[in-house]
């Protein structure tokens, strides 16, 4: 059973503070020593839900659907997590300096892998890989390998 207490519709309460509630209105409560930390709050008229990320003290309830670039943990964003207006064509697989490479032969790339080799003189080109683990071409050994793989 609920109770309202200053516009608060109070669902849950632990150890004198509330842990779940709802608001009729889109104004969040900032009242000190009153909402748990956790304490899980749904506005009525937007039926968004909040969560009070600040402390028992000093409340601040922050919309569960907006995360802040601070709480999304190194390397968890991928590709498919992307927009569409900002997820690359292409994503660098390899660069190797043409010394390195012996013979056509590169473990690793793939059909369809775009490879830029720039020239010690400046210029580049571009190929795409014919055969599995080979490269358009064998690169001089002073110039730069690049190879691109279509992002998926």
């Amino acid at each position: 059973m609920s109770k309202v207490q200053n516009n608060i519709e109070i669902f849950n309460e632990s150890e004198g503070l509330i842990t779940r509630c709802a608001i009729k209105d889109n104004v969040l409560p900032t009242t000190a020593d009153t909402f748990a930390k956790g304490c899980v709050l749904q506005s009525l008229s937007d039926g968004k839900v909040y969560t009070n990320t600040g402390t028992v003290a000093v409340p601040s309830f922050q919309d569960i659907n907006d995360i802040t670039t601070s709480e999304i943990t190194t390397n968890a964003i991928t590709l498919a997590k992307l927009a569409t207006g900002i997820t690359p064509s292409h994503v660098v697989k390899f660069l190797r300096l043409g010394s390195t490479i012996t013979t056509t032969a590169l473990l690793g790339v793939a059909v369809d892998d775009l490879v830029v080799t720039i020239l010690a003189n400046g210029t580049a080109t571009v190929a795409a890989v014919a055969t599995i683990d080979t490269l358009p071409a064998d690169p001089a050994g002073d110039s730069y390998v690049i190879v691109f793989r279509a992002a998926a």
